[in-house]
């Protein structure tokens, strides 16, 4: 049984509010500075004639979530998670996330850096 089906706007409307969080505006005149420290790393690829989108984002203010889409269109499937620990230890990046029910996890480990 496939999990359900994500679209295309429901993951970038994830992905952008992991990326920005909240978005606060400030007043007027009033300056704001931010020191963020984090990784992205992005990938595309195809499997067995699919094309698969993964996104790895570890940031210190924002969280640190995983991202992958699998096919386009009606045949889309994907997921996301947020994890507390981060993803990357040394140089090494170690995540998964299960993007089908009852189908393996898809993970990584490339080198970092």
């Amino acid at each position: 049984m496939r999990s359900t089906q994500l679209t295309a706007g429901a993951l970038a409307a994830t992905a952008t509010y992991a990326l920005i969080g909240l978005g606060l505006a400030s007043p007027a005149g009033a300056a704001t500075t931010t020191h963020e420290v984090g990784n992205v790393i992005e990938c595309t690829a195809t499997i067995k004639g699919r094309a698969v989108y993964a996104s790895l984002y570890e940031n210190n203010l924002h969280g640190n979530v995983i991202q992958v889409v699998i096919g386009k269109g009606d045949n889309q499937v994907g997921g996301s998670r947020q994890v507390a620990g981060g993803f990357i230890d040394h140089k090494q990046v170690h995540g998964s996330i299960v993007v089908e029910a009852g189908a393996p996890s898809s993970t990584a480990t490339p080198p970092a850096g």
